[in-house]
């Protein structure tokens, strides 16, 4: 079994995406692959970082050719199939997509905001060829309903505000073979492409969608995985920046369990201020 993580970064972000990076290189198993998909136009930004075990990925290389970027927006992007798309959304489609342009068998999402400080095997996600998947029973929060009712109507299940579980996360594996199911899943419901069918819908949550599809089409026992809703990522998903002080606090809540912790970026938190103090988790 093959695995390899999956990252999007853009220029912005780079300091982040480096501190994952080398923490990707001091942490993480090293038959992991690692793939930083990027902007076509922040490729130079990145293209040092194409070593190794490490690929740098362009969107555009990704995506169909009905979808392109707006010239001098940065937010949306054009698609000749539906309404423009927003950056954020777009993201989702690339992550969707990738199962298309690579062959690994599992693939475990991590966002740039993410750092590991301890040893990560996922080879320890795999219990009699299974492997784990993120699954938060009953975890009902209201803002994520028109996720889950873009869900069940790309799946053909209905529109549900709530489909019983949360599988949004930090470190997220699917399985590719499950990936390249749904889309003839959703293409045959739909009656057109899957990514088409997708980008028809203003509201988008990959991690539901896959969640979604895996609980309620596949099935737990078919679909390869086994559920787990132990989050190995500490969190801080705040907006607020946090003091030396503070974040050694939110650093001190780390526990057996986690292996990696996120920090917003929208807190406005650089790297450089936390980076020292991870050496005191290790």
């Amino acid at each position: 079994m093959k695995f390899a993580l999956v990252t999007m970064c853009c220029r912005a972000d780079i300091e982040r995406g480096e501190l994952l990076i080398e923490t990707v290189d001091n942490f993480v198993a090293e038959h992991v692959t690692h793939y930083v998909i990027v902007d076509k136009r922040d490729y130079d930004h990145f293209a040092h970082l194409n070593t190794g075990r490490r690929k740098v990925l362009q969107v555009e290389d990704i995506l169909p050719w009905w979808i392109m970027r707006v010239p001098k927006a940065r937010r949306w992007w054009l698609s000749l199939k539906s309404v423009p798309l927003r950056n954020w959304f777009l993201q989702q489609i690339v992550k969707l997509s990738l199962s298309q342009s690579v062959e690994d068998d599992v693939l475990i999402f991590i966002d740039a905001d993410v750092a590991f400080f301890r040893p990560f095997d996922p080879k320890d996600w795999v219990k009699d060829g299974k492997v784990r998947l993120f699954r938060v029973p009953d975890a009902n929060p209201t803002t994520h309903t028109e996720w889950h009712k873009t869900a069940g109507s790309v799946l053909g299940l209905g529109e549900q505000d709530y489909f019983g579980a949360s599988y949004i996360g930090n470190l997220i594996p699917w399985r590719r073979e499950n990936v390249l199911h749904m889309y003839k899943h959703i293409s045959e419901k739909s009656g057109k492409g899957w990514q088409e069918t997708i980008c028809s819908r203003w509201h988008l949550s990959e991690y539901v969608l896959y969640g979604v599809y895996i609980d309620k089409v596949l099935g737990e026992e078919n679909s390869g995985h086994y559920y787990d809703d132990c989050n190995p990522c500490h969190t801080y998903w705040g907006t607020e920046a946090l003091s030396e002080e503070q974040l050694r606090e939110f650093l001190g809540k780390v526990d057996d369990s986690h292996v990696s912790i996120m920090i917003s970026s929208k807190a406005g938190i650089t790297p450089t201020q936390y980076r020292s103090l991870l050496k005191d988790l290790q």
